[in-house]
């Protein structure tokens, strides 16, 4: 059994359980899957990760147990970890070195924070505050949290790196974002979208932003505009309705209605385990919804964040 403590950035606790006595046993690291380990006693089995990148080869302790404490860079923060026995070259659980934390852009009494939900405790913490309101926010492939707003004075906009233990950002690129814009993680790029129907990459070496044309732009509101992604699929929630977008295309399809209650505001969105979350400001407070990817209805999941407006929200785990 495998268990990590903690949230990533920062310090874990990982414990390991059912070992053998005081035996060899090796940890790997990636993204979920079922490929095979490629060397070692146990090399040609499979594994819960893809391509299974191996950081710790180690003993258990005498009662077959093994704990650890390490500090974390957010960069580690998007995979899983599993523990192989290698006497038994019997495999532990997957765990997630993310946690079960979405991060979340939102405002209170006026001012803009960084927020985390723990999704499982419903545990709230606020992180800092960025500068700035962002009004999207995404986990890239190379484990960095990034957000994009409008710069100051209304002109353009900023695509910035932020420290999801401290909110602190750095410009990385200046991109055509709006009071309603949106990023997400896909294929392993930033693409930007703006309600004016600006969609393109953004070049994190260079900074330079790359304008595909236009995506939909009759079927989109100027508000509540979030993107969300995996590196395989990409989504559109606007007010209430959810797309599928296809970027090779430069099309939107509908895939339903969201649903909204009451008089709320949808305005983020992220995938986070694999599942599609949205939220929805809702008197006074952030309301979290899972939805359907087929029918695209939400259903509300218990969980809120004490914030009155809701802009960016992301997760280092989206599979």
């Amino acid at each position: 059994m495998l268990t990590i403590r903690g949230a990533c950035p920062g310090q874990i606790t990982v414990a390991a359980t059912g070992l053998s006595l005081g035996g060899p046993i090796g940890f790997m690291t990636g993204l979920p899957g079922s490929d095979p380990m490629l060397a070692g006693p146990c090399s040609g089995d499979a594994t819960g990760l893809a391509e299974p990148r191996p950081v710790l080869l180690t003993t258990a302790a005498g009662d077959g147990t093994f704990v650890v404490e390490p500090t974390l860079g957010a960069e580690f923060c998007r995979g899983s970890l599993q523990v192989v026995d290698l006497v038994s070259c019997r495999l532990s659980n997957r765990a997630s070195l993310g946690g079960d934390k979405l991060f979340v852009a939102g405002g209170r009494g006026g001012s803009s924070g960084l927020w985390t939900i723990d999704v499982e405790t419903g545990e709230v913490d606020f992180v800092g505050d960025p500068e700035g309101g962002y009004t999207g926010l995404t986990f890239h492939t190379d484990g960095a949290l990034y957000g994009i707003r409008s710069a100051a004075g209304g002109e353009g906009g900023d695509l910035d790196r932020l420290d999801p233990a401290t909110a602190v950002s750095e410009l990385v690129a200046e991109v055509p974002a709006t009071s309603e814009a949106g990023i997400g993680s896909f294929r392993g790029e930033i693409y930007a979208y703006n309600q004016f129907d600006v969609f393109g990459t953004v070049d994190l070496a260079d900074g330079t932003f790359s304008d595909f044309g236009w995506l939909g732009g009759d079927d989109i509101s100027g508000y509540g505009l979030a993107l969300a992604s995996t590196d395989e699929e990409l989504f559109m929630v606007n007010g209430d309705t959810l797309f599928s977008v296809d970027v090779d295309a430069l099309s939107l399809t509908s895939v339903g209605s969201v649903g909204l209650s009451g008089s709320g505001r949808g305005g983020a969105a992220t995938f986070h385990r694999g599942e599609l979350w949205f939220a929805q400001e809702s008197g006074g407070a952030t309301l979290l919804y899972r939805v359907d990817l087929e029918t695209g209805e939400g259903r509300y999941s218990g969980l809120a964040l004490p914030t009155d407006s809701i802009d960016g929200m992301a997760s280092p785990n989206p599979l």
